[in-house]
């Protein structure tokens, strides 16, 4: 799950022309850049560089395609190219000359780039180099990843975090190729699978890399091979991380800084208006939005806030918390930003932070637009309570994914979608594509057990009550196949000066019909 923030460590954007790379950063001191081991991310390295944050200025970025980095333009890229895109981003950040530390598959990437830039790699220290290999073996054990109705991909993923784990490499099952070592624990195959779900495409690419290095023939450096625990360099300090310059056309991410932690955002300025904030809904993230905030691009200032706890935003409050809270945390960040006016949209439980953070800050909210309403009570309340966040923790056979997969599908099915009877059955056209499932499971298998807290919060929120006091121009809208299409009809009554619409059946259309009402 998402996990509170490590004092000293931090997480920030750089642009590369029309990507982005993510990277973590830690300690003071001679750079040191440290390249993860494939398909997982920076996040990998997050032991090894507090273990040197004390020497160095620890530098790690997303590899090009995992993580939170952006895929390289070529559909098939080599070992040379993600090393070049090292390069480009270690510039980016004003470094001149640097150590470098790779492991796996980013020990090659290492070796690539000193071999590349003597200039700006003064040494190399590698772990675990892989070597080449080719057959069909190899093709068997890369397959692509690609998310299926009955959620079997996730069941394959979890079979090949283990398996790597008992044979090297994976696809030599013999006792000659067996590991001496112990089968990682759930808590630790469930923080790989997220690494990888997290890449571009949610999983779809992660075989990119690693073809990249298996087809990759090492070659001999320019520079010193060095051993990080006794090396040392009088190499200055790395300049403080540049702001995020902004993509035209795109959303792109960036991070601030709470004193509670960081949360992560996306947007994009294009058009110069009053920026419109589109918030998710429990157990989601910016992803699951991301239909409707592309929808304005061009259109309005845009964009979307992963909540405390959720998709790359650090973990702030216990398991207990109100919705004021989250809106609170907004409110922070938005302030940090130096947005003095916005407009708010927000789905499900989203939107009762945008109507909590309108009551506190009708100063900072303009126009407020709420969709797919509920408010729970007595014997409903409590069932909601105590069936619709069951344990989502890892259990070492991976049948905890399958459970998420089929939690989330049922919500297509059933309302509430624990209740899989005939009372429960949704009687409109089911809403089961599968990417958007996979996405959503994503999201939820990032946020854990975390799913639980908001979702609490939002089964006791009194959203009449809350609605009748909203201070600020309010449409509240909801679709013909949304299970909460009468609840939200019954809000939009209970709020006086609240505007009822009805939104078109297809999510991506759903900013077209509130744009009106934001001029």
């Amino acid at each position: 799950m998402t996990e509170f923030p490590i004092p000293g460590l931090t997480r920030h954007f750089v642009t590369l022309g029309l990507r982005q790379v993510q990277y973590r950063r830690a300690g003071k001191g001679p750079p040191l850049v440290m390249l993860h081991r494939l398909p997982r991310s920076s996040k990998d390295l997050v032991p090894a560089m507090l273990l040197h944050a004390h020497r160095f200025t620890v530098i790690a970025p997303d590899l090009a395609g995992y993580g939170n980095s952006s895929l390289l333009a070529t559909l098939a890229p080599t070992i040379p190219d993600y090393a070049a895109d090292v390069g480009a981003f270690i510039e980016a950040l004003g470094i001149k000359r640097c150590v470098v530390y790779g492991e796996g598959q980013g020990a090659l990437v290492a070796l690539s780039l000193a071999s590349q830039r003597a200039d700006l790699i003064v040494a190399v220290s590698t772990r675990d180099v892989p070597t080449p290999a080719t057959g069909a073996a190899v093709d068997d054990a890369l397959i692509p990843f690609v998310p299926t109705w009955d959620g079997r991909h996730l069941a394959w993923l979890w079979a090949c975090l283990r398996e790597e784990n008992v044979f090297a490499p994976p696809w030599e099952k013999s006792l000659a190729h067996r590991i001496d070592a112990a089968m990682p624990s759930p808590a630790e195959l469930q923080s790989r699978a997220v690494q990888l779900l997290t890449g571009a495409g949610h999983g779809r690419n992660y075989h990119l890399g690693l073809r990249a290095a298996l087809a990759y023939q090492a070659h001999a450096v320019a520079v010193p091979s060095v051993d990080l625990a006794t090396y040392t360099s009088d190499l200055p300090s790395p300049p403080a991380p540049p702001p995020v310059k902004p993509i035209p056309g795109a959303l792109w991410s960036d991070f601030v800084t709470l004193p509670s932690g960081q949360l992560h955002f996306h947007m994009n300025g294009d058009a110069r208006t009053v920026p419109l904030l589109v918030q998710h809904d429990a157990a989601s993230s910016v992803g699951t939005v991301e239909p409707i905030t592309r929808s304005f691009l061009g259109k309005r200032t845009v964009m979307a806030f992963d909540l405390p706890g959720s998709g790359e935003s650090d973990r702030m409050f216990g398991d207990t918390v109100d919705v004021m809270a989250y809106a609170d945390v907004l409110g922070a960040a938005l302030d940090k930003l130096g947005l003095s006016q916005i407009d708010f949209y927000g789905m499900w439980g989203g939107g009762f932070v945008g109507l909590d953070l309108a009551t506190a800050r009708p100063d900072l909210v303009r126009r407020l637009v709420m969709s797919n309403l509920f408010q729970h009570e007595g014997a409903e309340q409590r069932a909601f309570q105590t069936h619709y966040t069951p344990d989502v923790s890892p259990v070492w056979h991976g049948g905890h994914l399958l459970q998420c997969w089929h939690q989330m599908r049922d919500q297509g099915i059933y309302y509430p979608w624990f209740a899989s009877n005939p009372s429960g059955i949704i009687r409109r056209e089911p809403y089961l594509d599968t990417d958007m499932v996979h996405e959503r499971v994503c999201s939820l298998m990032k946020v854990g057990n975390g799913y639980r807290t908001a979702y609490q919060a939002h089964f006791r929120y009194p959203t009449h009550a809350r609605l009748k006091a909203s201070p600020v121009p309010t449409l509240v809208a909801t679709t013909v196949r949304d299970p909460n299409y009468s609840t939200t009809q019954e809000a939009a009554k209970a709020a006086p000066n609240a505007e009822l619409r009805l939104f078109d059946a297809a999510f991506t259309k759903w900013g077209e019909g509130f744009l009106d009402f934001l001029a």
